[in-house]
This record gives structure tokens, C-alpha cells and sequence, in this order.
């Protein structure tokens, strides 16, 4: 069972149907803070680590798009939104993404999508050298058996 706040999770799932992955099959990361003056919502597409083969721990980022108009529809009311195309200092953990600022059932919300994963967190998928057998890793961490 989840602890996530239930507006976390609405908003997550708002936010998703703007993602198009094109590589399928691929995990969507959620870190949040609940804080003042808003609450921050951050997702990434996982990157799929190669296991094995000369390509051994080589990370490949997951390719997608942002539907930006249906991702401004996520939030009831946006007052700003913009797109970082590069980290603003060596620090910057969520180097280039897009943000909106807002609030959904009135709360203070501050969304951003990432263009890769933060280093911090381990790929979500891992694929044999071969890239012909993939195991969705976060989805077996968040759902144990």
C-alpha cells in the first residue's frame, strides 16, 4: 500500500497520459516533497542499464515526448511554465527540464518533467547485452512477490 499523499498520485496520473514513450515498456520515476510554500512533484523516464557483453553498466537514456499542451492541462490553474535546456551549475541535479508552477485543488504545485534521470537513482530497466530480454526493475521493487 502506498503512503503517497492521494493528490501525488492524481497529478502523477494526469501528468503520464502528456508522456509518449516510444520505447515501450519503460518505468516513469516519482520523487515528491510536501513542503511550503508548494509541493514538488518530479518525474523521469527510466534509462535501461546493458547487463553483460562489452557494453557492460552502459546506461541508454528512454526516448519520449511531452504533449505540452495536454500536460497544461494537468493543473487546474498554471501561472508560469517553462523548459531549462542545460544544468545551471555543476550541482544541478535535474539539469534539463520542463516546469509548471500552479495549483490543483488548491494546493501550490510545482511540476517538472526531467530529460534524463537524476544520477542518484539506479535505471529502472535492465536488458541482457544482447538488448533481446529487458526486466523492469522498479516495478518489481514497488510490487514484491
Amino acid at each position: 500500500m502506498s503512503s503517497r499523499p492521494p493528490i501525488v498520485t492524481e497529478i502523477v496520473e494526469r501528468s503520464v497520459k502528456a508522456i509518449k514513450l516510444i520505447d515501450e515498456d519503460v518505468p516513469i520515476g516519482c520523487h515528491y516533497f510536501f513542503g511550503e510554500p508548494e509541493h514538488e512533484i518530479t518525474l523521469f523516464i527510466s534509462p535501461t542499464e546493458i547487463v553483460g557483453g562489452p557494453r557492460d553498466g552502459e546506461r541508454i537514456e528512454s526516448r519520449f515526448y511531452v504533449d505540452i499542451l495536454g500536460l497544461l492541462d494537468v493543473l487546474d490553474e498554471v501561472e508560469s511554465y517553462s523548459w531549462q535546456a542545460q544544468p545551471m551549475d555543476v550541482d544541478d541535479q535535474l539539469s534539463a527540464h520542463i516546469s509548471l508552477t500552479g495549483t490543483y485543488c488548491g494546493e501550490s504545485i510545482w511540476l517538472r518533467i526531467l530529460a534524463r534521470t537524476p544520477e542518484d537513482f539506479q535505471p529502472g530497466c535492465v536488458a541482457n547485452s544482447d538488448g533481446e530480454q529487458s526486466v523492469n526493475i522498479w516495478e518489481a521493487e514497488s510490487n514484491p512477490e
